[in-house]
């Protein structure tokens, strides 16, 4: 059971969702079955979580805030991914 409220996740949370969903192939290249296993596991992890928050005692005064809305780009293989969330 979950008391955790929903929370407003920043652009960058679905654009990671969807770089991640859509190059997996690309990201898994050459990973053990534990890895891989690893990588899902905290993939579903940030998407039912999402990004921390200062109300996370591990994160007691971080703000993340104005880091998670720089228009960040990705690069897989040496090529630039392109998403628009």
């Amino acid at each position: 059971m979950s008391n955790k409220t929903e929370k407003k996740q920043p652009e960058l949370y679905t654009k990671l969702q969807n770089i991640f969903s859509d190059n997996k192939a690309k990201l898994f290249t050459g990973d053990s079955d534990k890895m891989t296993e690893l990588r899902n596991s905290a993939f579903e992890y940030f998407k039912k979580d999402g990004f921390p928050t200062k109300k996370l005692e591990s994160w007691k005064n971080t703000d993340l805030e104005d880091k998670l809305v720089y228009d960040y780009h990705f690069l897989l293989d040496g090529i630039a991914i392109k998403n628009d969330a």
